[in-house]
């Protein structure tokens, strides 16, 4: 039974409904139309059989990915199945190389290149005035950055962030200390938040109530004679 291959007009008529669809253009390339439920998107996928078993793999957003792309990559994956090449497995293979190559980026940033990103993305999320981002910059550059700032991110210890806190602190800025130390608290949030640290291991959780960089004197204690 000859197939007939989609044309453009059929892409662009496709319109979500209360169930998927799936079009063919033949030789496994399929168009795919998810649901009104689903978020109605479109796009491509490639059907084959290897080993015995039925696969599909997605190859593209529509209309990201045209009818003549979309077709360039089934041609392509043909071949790589004619050949016993799985393209799930190289689809996930590839997945997992750029997953390690991202994590291992983030383990080489810097507290700094944190800390810009942070900034950056935290001035236009909560619309803040430039008067406020300067200050949050400056708290940054002139009190974290000279003691931290060139450190690897995930190498950084408790200590040292509660010493460049209370050498503001002892240097007579008590009132900056604590908002140096609340700036840092929050760009540890934003690095847990991005995966650049494990959540696990962020200590900057309850700075304030465990006193970390010694901002506030603690009482003597009275011992009975």
């Amino acid at each position: 039974m000859r197939i007939e291959l989609l044309t453009q007009k059929q892409l662009d008529q496709a319109r979500p409904g209360k169930k998927e669809k799936a079009l063919s253009d033949g030789g496994g390339l399929i168009f795919t139309v998810r649901s009104k439920d689903q978020g109605g998107g479109r796009g491509w996928a490639f059907r084959f059989r290897l080993e015995g078993r039925n696969r599909k793999v997605g190859i593209g957003t529509y209309p990201g990915t045209d009818l003549g792309a979309a077709r360039e990559i089934a041609h392509t994956l043909r071949r790589q199945v004619a050949a016993g090449v799985d393209p799930v497995a190289q689809k996930q293979a590839a997945r997992e190389a750029q997953d390690a190559t991202t994590q291992a980026r983030k383990a080489e940033r810097t507290f700094r290149e944190v800390a810009d990103a942070w900034l950056a993305e935290a001035a236009s999320d909560y619309s803040w005035s430039e008067g406020h981002k300067a200050r949050q910059e400056g708290l940054l550059r002139n009190h974290a950055y000279p003691a931290i700032g060139r450190l690897r991110f995930r190498e950084i210890t408790e200590s040292a962030v509660g010493k460049a806190v209370h050498k503001v602190w002892k240097n007579g800025a008590k009132n900056a200390a604590g908002r140096v130390r609340g700036v840092i608290r929050d760009v540890y949030a934003y690095a847990v938040l991005q995966g650049d640290l494990p959540s696990e291991k962020n200590f900057m959780l309850g700075a304030r109530e465990k006193n970390l960089g010694m901002l506030k004197t603690p009482r003597p204690h009275n011992f009975a004679a």
